[in-house]
């Protein structure tokens, strides 16, 4: 992160484009970082970052990747931690992640490809006016870049086993009912569990009505 740091101190006080020359592939000690896509504005679309790290540094557990299914839902974990401890510490605002939803699936923000977990995020550099920050950029991304790196290491493996075991039975159920061509109906009135919350079906859901209508 030395390069990064001496070319944000030569670009310091420059016009705020000068950001772009910072675009580019970084090594650090146990990580790498690249900057994609630069903003060319304080008020443009924030500037794009890809972390980069080998998984066996994250975990020597290969079992949480031997399948597909396996690998999607312990992306999918990594990055709810992620965002979780992100939330929690009061940094979201500060840098965009993508927040994942209920439904476990694949997402762009990150992926494991071969030997290396990729996640992507977003930070907005600071500006005096128009003007570069230098410094206060390279304490920004040094931060967040080491936050996550961080975080990664903290996760909880036992944590991370039971999503990949209640992904794999969603993902055989989901087999069974279109192999066997079962239609399932959740009645009016059911109460449905979901972690410390219990959640009341009083209608069926929109596309279930219109199908119903018809």
């Amino acid at each position: 992160m030395e390069k990064l740091s001496n070319l944000l101190k030569s670009i310091d006080g420059k016009g705020y484009k000068a950001y772009k020359d910072i675009a580019g592939f970084y090594n650090a000690t146990d990580y790498n970082l690249e900057i994609l896509n630069v903003q060319g504005d304080p008020f443009a679309s924030p500037t794009m970052f890809e972390f980069s790290i080998k998984v066996r540094k994250v975990t020597d557990n290969l079992e949480l990747l031997e399948t597909k299914i396996k690998k999607t839902a312990f992306e999918d974990y990594l990055l709810r931690e992620l965002y979780e401890n992100l939330e929690k510490d009061g940094y979201i605002g500060e840098i965009f992640l993508l927040k994942p939803q209920d439904e476990i699936i694949k997402r762009t923000a990150i992926s494991i490809k071969g030997e290396k977990l990729f996640i992507k995020y977003y930070l907005n550099l600071p500006a005096k006016g128009r003007n570069v920050l230098g410094n206060e950029a390279f304490e920004k991304i040094d931060k967040f870049s080491k936050k996550i790196y961080e975080y990664l290491l903290g996760f909880n493996v036992e944590k991370a086993k039971r999503q990949i075991k209640l992904f794999e039975n969603i993902e055989n159920l989901r087999e069974k009912l279109k192999t066997e061509k079962v239609k399932v109906f959740i009645a009016n009135g059911t109460i449905i569990k979901k972690e410390d919350k219990e959640i009341r079906i009083d209608s069926p859901p929109l596309s279930l009505r219109k199908r119903i209508r018809r």
